[in-house]
């Protein structure tokens, strides 16, 4: 049976989208072999270095999705409407669902989590009623859904707009995303031998990926110089 960690961990991996990512790991020194993981910034991820099993679309949502806190309440078994949704204005922290039952009736608000179960003095109460909620949200989309009306028309200003950049920014925008893309195939070719060291890959892999990327280096070295050339033509 699978843990939490272990279905967390396949969630967030780009190998199920065809991502190769490299670099989560290094050691400290070839003569000091203890491992360090580096903050995700400093990873090396190469888009479509195999084929995908799930789709970009999904991935994405599944990430949204791990980043809204949906737990039910200790002791409960129903996810409310709003559950993981609403944020305090001010200080940024969860609002916690509460019920207040008097003889007659029952209401259920939301307050500031900070506020309810923190300190008092960090942040205020900012009550809401769950009803004021339904009906503030229900208007939210109407309105949305009354601009989609003329969306037809938006459309069609749009695309009668001139176009903004021209085309040498975008013979620029081209060539510096090469340069970017050559750059981070340099890197992983690099940390490739780190990872055939450690036994992450073995001799064959290392081989066989080292060539496909150089491979794919010299392609863009291509595109490269055929984009410079044109930015002088034009």
């Amino acid at each position: 049976m699978w843990g939490i960690t272990t279905i967390c961990t396949i969630l967030k991996n780009e190998m199920y989208i065809g991502n190769m990512v490299q670099g989560k790991q290094r050691v400290i020194s070839y003569k000091v072999h203890e491992k360090i993981a580096p903050p995700k910034e400093e990873w090396f991820i190469v888009e479509n270095t195999h084929e995908a099993i799930i789709d970009r679309e999904t991935f994405d949502k599944a990430q949204r999705l791990q980043e809204r806190n949906t737990r039910t309440a200790p002791g409960k078994k129903q996810l409310y409407l709003f559950s993981g949704l609403l944020r305090c204005a001010d200080c940024q922290r969860s609002m916690t669902r509460r019920t207040n039952r008097k003889p007659n009736k029952t209401y259920v608000y939301y307050a500031c989590s900070t506020y309810v179960f923190k300190s008092k003095d960090k942040c205020t109460r900012h009550v809401i009623k769950e009803e004021v909620l339904h009906e503030a949200v229900l208007k939210a989309v109407q309105a949305q859904i009354s601009l989609v009306r003329d969306m037809a028309e938006v459309v069609k200003e749009i695309n009668n707009t001139s176009t903004v950049c021209t085309q040498s920014k975008r013979l620029q925008q081209l060539l510096k995303d090469r340069r970017k893309e050559l750059e981070k195939l340099t890197c992983v070719t690099d940390n490739l031998y780190m990872d055939w060291k450690c036994g992450d890959i073995t001799r064959a892999e290392y081989v066989r990926m080292k060539a496909k990327f150089e491979q794919q280096a010299e392609q863009v070295k291509g595109i490269i110089a055929n984009l410079q050339t044109e930015i002088q033509l034009s």
